[in-house]
């Protein structure tokens, strides 16, 4: 059955498993926030990995997502007390959205006998909200606190829709005034309100959605929250998520991680490879970004493969100031021409959206002299560890295969390609407070 299903959002709703939120394969009774007060681990030796896979699936993506955990433990666990540890920050639906789950914080590790353990040693509230800044920075310092290592890695997967401010991409005409269908955030609450909709709400990075009488409830955690939610630095920071590859989402996080990874078009259900995942990232002598993104680009250009759709760049965060920098210089230089440029004509990840656009192709199609497109050239080799494309990208909003003519490992924003909303939006970006594309 072909699987024309993105991480943006499903194209028909899926019927989930019916077992417990975070159960898969526990051996150990999970105990919750209130009770412990002393980890249980603490004879073990210290960790010199620690690789954190936060799975944010109360939402239509919760099947994949456990299927994603149950590849994870057929491939590499590290002992339960060897030099690495792995965890899993989870909560997903039980079959039905309108029954609360728990968040929970899942260690997975190999026994003594060999076999895959998933350990629950940590678990909220049923219906605590994990897409919340507050609720992932109590499970991260959790981890950091007991688990104190010179080295932790951060992977995410759940519905993605890049820089975006939150609740916009399905429903701009809710913020921008040509309202489509009526939406309001909920009082007291962190959710927004929707009047019939027609299909989920996609979100910035992290998702939460339920249903209650005809109505959905949705949340999402914004990027610049999420950054400021994340108190360790990171070795990497590998998003699994439609349309996270934006130079404005990179910029974001470039004081948290050495290197980010992530899509720039939207992603196939299936998402990275899971069961080479923390093979790649805690067997290895140092976490292998570079080859999680070659297994998850591997996947799509297989030619068995029935949906041939894929995109992942993997950036250096400290080349970004620099690629600022020279990107701040040619906006400036050559404003006029970048604001004339007809968006149609340049090459877009979105689909029928108009809102990630390959960055050297803006400057390309705005006509730059070569010793100027070289200047930038130069910075985003500096700044693109590893790019790869499988030159078409599928969308559900047009529900096609687009042509890959450009690419260059980072979108970035057209002004003329969003609302004065967006574009209001967009000057509070870091990104944009240091090239100045909008500075009016």
């Amino acid at each position: 059955m072909t699987k024309k299903i993105v991480r943006i959002f499903l194209l028909a709703a899926v019927l989930v498993q019916l077992v417990a939120s975070c159960h898969i394969n526990q051996r150990e009774t999970p105990r919750t926030g209130k009770d412990t007060n002393t980890f249980p681990d603490y004879l073990e030796q210290p960790k010199q990995k620690v690789m954190i896979f936060i799975s944010a699936g109360f939402n239509n993506l919760s099947t994949y997502l456990k299927e994603d955990i149950q590849d994870m433990m057929k491939g590499y666990l590290p002992a339960k007390n060897g030099t690495e540890a792995l965890f899993v920050i989870a909560k997903h639906t039980n079959g039905n959205l309108t029954i609360p789950t728990s968040p929970c914080l899942i260690r997975l590790y190999r026994n003594v006998t060999g076999i895959a353990v998933a350990d629950t040693v940590y678990k909220m509230e049923p219906g605590t909200i994990l897409a919340n800044p507050v609720t992932v920075k109590t499970f991260l310092r959790y981890i950091q606190e007991n688990y104190p290592s010179p080295h932790y890695g951060l992977v995410i997967s759940s519905h993605g829709n890049g820089w975006l401010p939150s609740g916009y991409y399905d429903n701009p005409g809710g913020f921008d005034g040509s309202i489509r269908r009526s939406v309001r955030r909920v009082a007291g609450s962190p959710f927004f309100e929707f009047e019939e909709p027609d299909r989920p709400l996609t979100k910035t990075l992290l998702q939460e959605t339920y249903y209650e009488s005809s109505k959905k409830l949705s949340t999402e955690v914004e990027v610049a929250d999420l950054a400021a939610a994340i108190p360790m630095h990171l070795d990497y920071f590998l998003i699994d998520a439609c349309l996270m590859g934006c130079v404005e989402v990179a910029y974001a996080f470039k004081d948290k991680a050495d290197c980010i990874g992530f899509s720039q078009a939207e992603v196939m259900a299936d998402g990275f490879d899971y069961a080479k995942l923390a093979s790649r990232l805690l067997e290895e002598p140092e976490p292998n970004s570079i080859a999680v993104c070659s297994d998850f680009l591997e996947q799509y250009l297989d030619p068995n493969v029935s949906m041939p759709s894929a995109t992942i760049s993997l950036v250096s965060s400290a080349a970004l100031p620099a690629l600022a920098s020279v990107c701040k210089e040619l906006i400036s230089e050559y404003r006029t021409e970048i604001e004339a440029l007809n968006w149609n004509e340049v090459q877009n990840f979105g689909g029928t959206k108009h809102w990630f656009f390959d960055l050297e192709d803006i400057f390309v199609k705005a006509g730059l002299p070569e010793d100027k497109l070289r200047t930038l050239s130069a910075a985003l080799d500096d700044c693109v560890l590893y790019k790869g494309d499988t030159g078409q990208y599928y969308s559900v909003t047009n529900s096609m295969l687009n042509d890959i003519d450009a690419f260059c490992g980072l979108t970035m924003f057209l002004p003329q390609g969003g609302s004065e909303y967006l574009k209001e939006k967009y000057q509070l970006l870091d990104w944009n407070k240091d090239t100045q594309l909008i500075n009016n």
